[in-house]
């Protein structure tokens, strides 16, 4: 009998290894905001869309925080000088970030805080359309490592939770992200924790087209290698079927003559064109509608009313420049606050006679005075009311609306103008504290200390940042450091927060909070 040998010789394999289901690597994907928008010419981004994500260090001791104000605020700091979350709340505001998410996920039993994106839907008809994001927009993805990554022929797939909402492209090879090169960012100072990822630029194209979004929507994302399919990831798109509006006066106002007995008109020209450019609450899915500027000239008024002694002492003490550049009056308030109270207060009484409008929940002053020698650009002054009721005659709707000053600094600033619009939706400084205060009479208004956020409304903010570290608009574009560096001293200067020059973003729980706003009109 002839026995025949059978010899089996391994397969060749590719240049992508062909692994099993059970080799497929660990890792997640994040989306991420570019810093520039590619459909406007590489520009930076301004807040054209809405996004938001969770930074790490607002959770984890990346920062060094040199100091912060005591609370109650009384104008002390204290020494910090260590790393820190710039959160103070951080495990609240991880929270937050769960917070409407639809199908949240751990991958690989890890917390997963997914990106928000807010854009406006096209090609439909109603109010609810705008071609604002007709073109998309550019988003990066970031591959966070759990385990290595090779080129093992791994895809990840991105799939709409609904038709309107559509990615491009669906599917990117792993090979794509690793052609990028790996980096390394720190999540602890102290531990030294470290992450690895890879980052692609402009990965995607999300649109909302044809179509609305009635609740929060998601875009999964999922890492696929041979049968098995595994979520790593996911976009939350924000609910964009309803579009409020918000209506805006605006009125120059006259206080002042020049030597020759001109008056003085404020330079408003700018301050309109930073509204209507910059976007302020496109992040938040609400429209700005700004009306005829009219004037408001308090000088004339004065003349003709010469019986309002009140009002007369007012235009004569704001002529002090001395007075104004000390910026104390004589009943003890700071000149920012006794010229924009005697504003609204002359305002409501005597607007009538020289306005046909009040059309708007919001009136925005333009003021050519520098109150305190330029030091405050800007103040608001919120509604006294929750709601602004039905049926209210014209005079009563001004005791209802809000009330901004722009000031001669802040007329060309974009951030200031930008901060106290955020005020005027009813937004804090991120840095602020826990404050309740409830409703005061008209009298009481006038003989209490202003408080330029909300002056009537309860007052809550959740989660309390160090003052500025952070881009929120919210936030201050300096922070507080130790005069002394190598002592533990209360004196302290003040330096430039590192986004000063790009603090253009609300947060997601921002556009939650402005939605909720008594003065949108829907």
């Amino acid at each position: 009998m002839q026995i025949t040998s059978i010899i089996e010789f391994p397969k060749t394999t590719s240049a992508v290894e062909n692994y099993s289901a059970s080799c497929l690597k660990k890792f997640t994907i994040h989306f991420r905001r570019p810093a520039k928008i590619k459909q406007k010419n590489n520009a930076l981004y301004r807040g054209e869309y809405g996004f938001d994500w969770l930074r790490d260090e607002y959770v984890y001791p990346i920062e060094f925080v040199d100091m912060k104000e005591t609370y109650p605020s009384n104008g002390d700091w204290v020494s910090v000088k260590k790393y820190t979350s710039l959160c103070q709340q951080p495990y609240f505001l991880k929270k937050e970030y769960l917070k409407d998410v639809k199908n949240p996920i751990k991958p690989y039993n890890k917390d997963y805080y997914p990106a928000w994106l807010a854009i406006y839907a096209c090609n439909i008809e109603g109010n609810a359309n705008s071609p604002m994001h007709n073109k998309g927009v550019d988003l990066n993805l970031q591959l966070d490592e759990i385990d290595s990554i090779i080129n093992d022929g791994t895809e990840i797939i991105l799939k709409p939770g609904k038709p309107c909402l559509k990615v491009n492209p669906e599917r990117i090879p792993i090979s794509k992200f690793i052609a990028q090169g790996k980096k390394t960012r720190i999540l602890d100072q102290y531990s030294k924790e470290k992450i690895n990822y890879y980052e692609i630029e402009n990965a995607v194209n999300v649109i909302c087209q044809g179509g609305t979004l009635d609740t929060h929507e998601e875009i999964k994302v999922f890492a696929k290698l041979g049968d098995t399919e595994i979520e790593v990831g996911k976009l939350m798109v924000y609910q964009n079927n309803i579009i409020p509006k918000l209506k805006v006066n605006l009125v120059c106002v006259v206080l002042d003559e020049d030597e020759n007995g001109n008056k003085i008109i404020p330079d408003y020209e700018s301050a309109i064109n930073h509204l209507k450019n910059e976007k302020i609450l496109t992040q938040a899915l609400i429209n700005l509608e700004l009306l005829a500027v009219e004037a408001f000239d308090m000088l004339e008024l004065a003349q003709t009313l010469s019986f309002e002694t009140d009002l007369n002492d007012f235009i004569t003490l704001i002529k002090n420049e001395k007075v104004m550049k000390l910026g104390i009056m004589p009943n003890g308030m700071n000149a920012a606050e006794y010229i924009s109270k005697n504003i609204m207060k002359f305002y409501r009484k005597y607007s009538q006679l020289i306005t046909s409008q009040n059309e708007g929940s919001v009136t925005i002053f333009f003021v050519g005075l520098n109150p305190l020698d330029g030091d405050v650009a800007g103040l608001t002054i919120n509604s006294p009311n929750e709601k602004h009721y039905v049926g209210v005659t014209k005079e009563e709707k001004l005791l209802y609306q809000s009330y901004c000053f722009f000031f001669k600094s802040g007329l060309n600033n974009a951030l200031s103008i930008k901060h106290e619009v955020g005020h005027i939706m009813g937004l804090l400084h991120i840095f602020q504290k826990l404050r309740d205060k409830t409703s005061i009479s008209e009298s009481q208004f006038y003989h209490s200390e202003l408080n330029e956020f909300n002056i009537y409304s309860k007052i809550t903010n959740n989660f309390i940042f160090y003052q500025g570290y952070t881009e929120n608009i919210m936030d201050y574009n300096f922070k507080t450091v130790n005069a002394k560096p190598e002592q533990f001293s209360t004196l302290y200067t003040h330096v430039l927060n590192q986004y000063a020059k790009k603090m253009d973003s609300f947060y997601k729980w921002q556009w939650d909070s402005m939605r909720q706003s008594s003065l949108l009109k829907y």
